[in-house]
Formats: structure tokens, C-alpha cells, sequence
């Protein structure tokens, strides 16, 4: 499964979702090529068929179908489950929600360059229900035992400052953790939260960033985004100060735009995140929305 996509707005829980197609199957199924049986989850039949150039999952619960997804490539996977700094399939039908049913999980991947992978959270018995709907953007989402109950939480990432002052490679996009609340997968806060660096730590990650060579290497991208990467990792791990400290520290002392960069990362691109509200939370910060100014700026190019 490719971990491809780059607009990782991240619409979350009923969001319309870019390119996957998702709606209750009715009978059109006559433009269908090439379908074969596919696996058998209790005792839901997920059946793959080839519709032109794309692929159509069509789920079926004793004959009746019951929903259908579209995208250039689907898969019907197990959960991966990342613990330890590796990765393992979990059995397919594995309760992952922790009240006992069994679930499925399908991963849809609209193709094209960095675009963009989609995750439904299926719940089979005792009445077929879809949990989620999550729109992973680029990377592909993990699960993993993040606290003591008994639902695995999803590790997805934010992808809101891909492309932003930076090639996509040079994209930093800061892990989110969703724990599984009041029967839907939501972010939580707590579970993202870690202590801050040391000071010495973070003075050297301060240094090497202001001494790199990345500054100025490229017209297009002047400035290192490892600098951001930093403040990311530690604005969403509830380490607001350190981050605007890390700033102050990181930024090279003979360029004069700081403060426009505090502005246009601070009070305009972060607050733009779907996850902002919980990054906010976590940092006691009031959730405020994007400043009028980012709009005006957006505007006048």
C-alpha cells in the first residue's frame, strides 16, 4: 500500500472524502468488470471489481450488499499494528474498538503523485455500521496500545504544512494519536502529550538549525524547514513556549523575517489544521481561528 497523498487537511468523521467515493450500494453494478470473490470476514463477503481504471469494493452480508467504496486501489487489510518500532498485520475481524465486535478496516488510495489515501473503520456485528471515515492524506494511518483500555488508538499524522514553504520531501507532518470515545475514533489530546527537551537538547537542535546550510539554498525555499519540524513536534506534544523559544533560538540572527514567519506559522498555517482544536487543547490554549490578515494575504498572493 503506497503511503501517498499531500493534502492532509485531514476532514475527520463524516467529511466529504477527496477521492474515495463511499455510499450504500444500490444496483449499480452494470459498468463492473473483471469482479472476483474476495475475502470473507465473519460472515460479510468483501468483493472486488474493476470499473475502468479504478477498483470498486462492494460489501455483502448474506447477499444483500450493504455498502460500496470507489478508488483507483482498495485493499481490505488488517489493522498494522506498530509497537516497538515494528510492524505487525492483526487477524482480520480483530475487535479493535475494545466492546467485543468484530471489525473490519479498509484502506482506499486514489493514485496520482503524493494523493491520497482514505481509512474506514468498519464495525461488523451486531448491525454493520461504519465507525470512521479518515482522510490519512499522505501516510498511512498505524494502530498501536497507546493507553490501559482495551480499543487500539490510531496514529495518523497531519499533513496541513505539506507544501508549505518547502518541497514535499522537506514537508514536516506531526503524528496525532485518535483514541476510540463514545463509538467513533477522535483525537486525544493526552495521549499526544510527552515532556519537553532539556535545555541543552534544546539549544543544539537550536544551533544546527540556525547554522545549517539549508537556509537560502533554493530561490523557491529559503528557509530550512527543519525549523518547523521542531516547533511541530513540539506544539503537538504540548510544548508551546519551548516551541516559540525554539524559534527565537533557531532562526539565523542577521535575517530580518521573523516576524512574519512567527505570524504566517503561528496565527495563520497552524491554525488551519482540523486538529487544531485538539492541539490547542493540549497546550491550554483557546482553540482561535485563522487572523483576519492570513486571509488578505492569501489574497493579494
Amino acid at each position: 500500500m503506497r503511503s501517498l497523498c499531500p493534502r492532509a487537511t485531514a476532514t475527520l468523521l463524516g467529511a466529504a472524502l477527496l477521492a474515495a467515493v463511499v455510499a450504500s450500494v444500490a444496483s449499480a453494478q452494470d459498468a463492473d468488470t473483471g469482479c472476483e470473490a474476495g475475502q470473507q470476514i465473519e460472515d460479510y463477503a468483501f468483493d472486488l471489481c474493476k470499473v475502468a481504471s479504478a477498483q470498486r469494493l462492494v460489501i455483502s452480508h448474506q447477499g444483500q450488499a450493504l455498502l460500496q467504496v470507489e478508488d483507483r486501489k482498495i485493499e481490505v487489510a488488517p489493522p498494522l499494528l506498530d509497537a516497538s518500532g515494528s510492524r505487525s498485520a492483526l487477524p482480520p475481524g480483530r475487535d479493535i474498538t475494545g466492546n467485543g465486535q468484530a471489525d473490519a478496516v479498509i484502506y482506499s488510495d486514489s493514485g496520482g503523485a503524493h494523493c491520497c489515501i482514505q481509512l474506514l473503520v468498519l464495525e461488523l456485528a451486531p448491525k454493520f455500521k461504519v465507525l470512521n471515515r479518515l482522510d490519512a492524506g499522505n501516510y498511512l494511518p498505524l494502530f498501536r496500545q497507546a493507553d490501559k483500555d482495551a480499543a487500539l488508538e490510531i496514529r495518523i499524522r497531519d499533513g496541513i504544512f505539506a507544501y508549505w514553504k518547502a518541497p514535499f520531501a522537506r514537508s514536516p507532518a506531526p503524528p496525532v494519536i485518535l483514541d476510540f470515545q463514545e463509538g467513533r475514533y477522535r483525537p486525544a489530546p493526552e495521549l499526544m502529550r510527552a515532556p519537553p527537551l532539556a535545555i541543552g537538547q534544546l539549544r543544539r537542535k537550536a544551533r544546527a538549525v540556525r547554522d545549517s546550510p539549508r537556509w537560502d539554498e533554493d530561490d523557491r525555499y529559503p528557509l530550512d524547514s527543519r525549523l518547523w519540524a521542531v516547533m511541530l513536534d513540539l506544539i503537538y506534544s504540548g510544548n508551546f513556549a519551548q516551541a516559540e523559544d525554539f524559534l527565537d533560538q533557531a532562526w539565523p540572527r542577521d535575517r530580518p523575517d521573523k516576524q512574519d514567519f512567527r505570524r504566517a506559522f503561528f496565527e495563520c498555517q497552524l491554525r488551519l489544521s482540523f486538529y487544531w482544536p485538539a492541539v490547542a487543547a493540549l497546550n491550554d490554549l483557546e482553540p482561535l481561528p485563522p487572523a483576519k490578515h492570513c486571509f488578505a494575504e492569501a489574497e493579494g498572493g
